[in-house]
C-alpha cells in the first residue's frame, strides 16, 4: 500500500478517536474548536481536517484561532470563555488547553486538550490506538496508584529523591484533571511530602501554570540538594546555576510564590507517545508532548499549588511507590499486569499499544 494512503487512512483513524471517541460529539451539539494560529506544531491542514470530522458527526461548529501568547488562565480573552461557556464540547489545540488542566472547568461541556495538532502525531500510535485502551488502561493505573504512602525517584544521572504522598483532602476529586486529553499519557500528579535528596536538572520548563517565557536549557546538568520538599542548593557548574536561580527566582517574585519549593510530580504511561520535536528547538512544547511517555517523568517546582511555574523533566528515572518498582530505566511496569494486559486484548488492532517507542527527542 502506497505510504501517502496509509498515513491518510491512520489520519482518518486518529481523527475518529479524537472527535468519536475521546470527545464524543454527537449530531446537533455545539462544538467550539480552539486552535493557536502562528505555531508551526499547530497545522492548518489538521485544523481543517477537525473542523470537517466535527462537522461530519452534524455538530454546529465554531472556530476560532488565537495566536497571541497568553500571560497565564486569567487572560483567556472573553470571547473564547464565553464560547467555551456556552459549548457542548470544546477541543482546544491551544497551549491554553494545558493551562486549564488543573483549574475549575469554564462551562458545564466537556474540555478535551488535543495533542495531536499536527499531520505527524495523529498518524502516530499514540493517537490510533484505541481511545478506549488508554480510558480503561488509565483508570486502571490510578487504581493501582492511589493509597501509596511513599515514593521514590532515580535517573541514571545520578537523581535520588524521595518523599510521602500527601493524601487529597477529602473533598477533593479523585480527578483534578478538568480536561480530557488526546490522546492520554499521564496519570494525575502526585503530591509530594518532605521531599530530600539529589535531583538532576537539565531543563527548566513551563509546567503550563503561567508563561514563563522559553524555559532554560542547561549547558551542562546542575545538581539540586532538596531538603523538606525545598532546594537548598544548586552543585555544578557556577554559569549555569546562576542562569537557572535567575529563572526560578524571576518566577517567584512575579508570582507571589516560593521559588525553591517543590509541590509534586507526575510520570509517563504511554509507551507509543512521541513529541516529533527537540528541547532545543522548542522546550515548552517538547515538555508537553514527551512527558507522556514513560521515559520521562517531571517534578512540579515554584510554588505550592500544582502544578507551580516550572516543570524539572528527568529522563529513564526508576520510580518506586511503597516498596513496588513500577517504572525501570523508563519502561512502564505496570503495563505488565494480566488485567491491563486484558484491556489492550479486547480491542483490536492494539497489540502495540504497550511497546515502547524510545523516540522522544533526547
Amino acid at each position: 500500500m502506497d505510504s501517502n494512503i496509509r498515513e491518510d487512512a491512520a489520519i482518518e483513524a486518529g481523527l475518529r478517536n479524537l472527535l468519536a471517541d475521546c470527545a464524543g460529539i454527537k449530531d446537533g451539539q455545539r462544538v467550539v474548536l480552539i486552535h493557536e494560529e502562528g505555531n508551526p506544531a499547530v497545522e492548518r491542514e489538521v485544523v481543517e481536517a477537525i473542523e470537517q470530522g466535527a462537522r461530519a458527526l452534524g455538530a454546529n461548529v465554531t472556530s476560532l484561532g488565537f495566536g497571541e501568547r497568553l500571560a497565564g488562565p486569567e487572560a483567556i480573552p472573553p470571547h473564547i470563555v464565553e464560547a467555551m461557556t456556552q459549548a457542548d464540547v470544546t477541543v482546544l489545540s491551544h497551549y491554553m488547553g494545558a493551562m486549564l488542566r488543573l483549574r475549575p472547568p469554564i462551562g458545564a461541556g466537556v474540555h478535551v486538550l488535543n495533542y495531536a495538532t499536527n499531520r505527524n502525531v495523529l498518524a502516530s500510535r499514540w493517537a490510533t490506538v484505541p481511545y478506549g485502551v488508554w480510558r480503561e488502561a488509565g483508570d486502571a493505573v490510578a487504581r493501582e496508584l492511589r493509597g501509596a504512602g511513599t515514593w521514590r525517584v532515580t535517573c541514571p544521572l545520578g537523581t535520588d529523591l524521595r518523599g510521602s504522598v500527601t493524601p487529597p483532602p477529602a473533598s477533593a476529586s479523585s480527578q483534578p484533571f478538568t480536561v480530557l486529553t488526546f490522546p492520554i499519557g499521564t496519570h494525575n500528579p502526585i503530591r509530594s511530602h518532605g521531599a530530600c535528596g539529589r535531583l538532576v536538572i537539565r531543563w527548566l520548563a513551563s509546567s503550563a501554570n503561567h508563561d514563563i517565557g522559553d524555559g532554560l536549557v542547561l549547558r551542562s546538568p546542575v545538581t539540586a540538594e532538596v531538603r523538606d520538599d525545598r532546594i537548598v542548593n544548586l552543585e555544578g557548574d557556577a554559569g549555569e546555576i546562576a542562569k537557572a536561580e535567575s529563572l526560578l527566582h524571576g518566577l517567584g517574585q512575579k508570582n507571589g510564590v516560593d521559588p525553591m519549593l517543590i509541590n509534586s510530580w507526575h510520570a509517563g504511561i504511554n509507551p507509543q507517545a512521541r513529541p516529533y520535536c527537540d528541547p532545543a528547538q522548542d522546550l515548552n512544547h517538547w515538555q508537553l508532548m514527551s512527558h507522556n511517555n514513560p521515559r520521562l517523568m517531571h517534578f512540579h517546582a515554584v510554588g505550592q499549588a500544582m502544578p507551580g511555574e516550572v516543570s524539572l523533566p528527568v529522563v529513564d528515572p526508576d520510580i518506586w511507590l511503597d516498596d513496588r518498582l513500577l517504572w525501570r530505566r523508563g519502561e512502564f511496569l505496570l503495563l505488565e499486569s494480566s488485567a491491563i494486559q486484558d484491556i489492550r486484548r479486547r480491542y483490536p488492532g492494539s497489540e502495540d499499544a504497550y511497546r515502547l517507542n524510545r523516540e522522544v527527542g533526547v
